[in-house]
């Protein structure tokens, strides 16, 4: 388990505010960031292999700069999603109109899953670049850019990195209710101060149209949530892990672009070295 008791590993200030959480669910997305040292700005330990520091203007830390921000919306879009929880649960919590409270808990119902899902995508997009050496982005017909979806991911890696396949598809399922939320809406459910229940028949594409009988419903949507959130963290975990661990997707696309992480100015607890697993 990565210690980060003794210095490094340190973010920004969003970063930092969700530290708790991620430091036990996502502790992998500290280490790529921490052997990266990624910023939006080339770093100095990002060297050629001859020795040089890379320039703003080099390709490579053009290249490096982008994975670091999609790395930086991989996390805050998960951090977005755990901000939407908290404000559903207060307020279901919170004395109001049960008119009131149905739309605003809808509102962050839909807007933490929407939040995961675009987590997954950067995760998705991270993969695809860093592991499958593709370009930042594809083009459209008519020339315009576009970036990788978690379909593409998956379609990509089934038959090259079952993990990251298997990942990405077991995170797109879980989200299925994000596209459901997202294209057509209504979900059945029962919403009352301390209770947020929606419909255990639930299936994506189902509009229903006249509501469950009494008893029908069943899932728990505060609990699912929270399940989906921590479960979700976990695969992201897993999958920072192997882009990061030594001889990994970023070591292999660093080789590829004659490019180097000068580790020797890494202070406490790292001591001039890589980071430790």
């Amino acid at each position: 388990m990565i210690d980060f008791s003794k210095g490094g590993y340190q973010g920004n200030f969003i970063e930092e505010t969700f530290k708790g959480f991620t430091a036990n669910y996502m502790p992998h997305y500290w280490y790529f960031r921490e052997v990266l040292r990624a910023s939006h700005l080339p770093s100095v330990q990002w060297k050629k292999v001859t020795g040089e520091s890379l320039a703003p203007e080099d390709e490579e830390a053009k290249d490096l700069v982008a994975i670091s921000m999609i790395m930086y919306h991989v996390y805050t879009c998960l951090a977005e999603a755990i901000s939407f929880y908290q404000a559903l649960e207060y307020e279901i919590g919170k004395f109001n109109s049960n008119g009131t409270r149905e739309f605003e808990v809808k509102r962050n119902w839909k807007a933490a899953y929407s939040s995961l899902y675009t987590s997954v995508t950067s995760i998705s997009n991270l993969l695809l670049i860093v592991e499958g050496k593709k370009l930042l982005y594809e083009y459209y017909p008519d020339g315009t850019p576009k970036n990788y979806s978690p379909g593409n991911a998956i379609t990509f890696f089934k038959s090259r990195n079952k993990l990251f396949s298997d990942i990405i598809k077991n995170c797109q399922d879980r989200l299925e209710i994000r596209n459901h939320l997202d294209h057509y809406w209504t979900i059945w459910t029962s919403i009352g101060q301390g209770v947020f229940l929606f419909d255990k028949d639930f299936s994506k594409g189902y509009v229903v149209t006249s509501p469950p009988a009494d008893g029908q419903y069943g899932i728990d949507a505060r609990s699912k949530l929270n399940e989906d959130i921590v479960n979700t963290a976990k695969d992201l975990d897993t999958l920072f892990l192997e882009l990061s661990r030594p001889g990994g997707s970023l070591d292999k696309y660093l080789n590829t672009k004659d490019t180097v992480i000068d580790y020797s100015d890494y202070g406490a607890p790292h001591h001039g070295e890589r980071p430790l697993l």
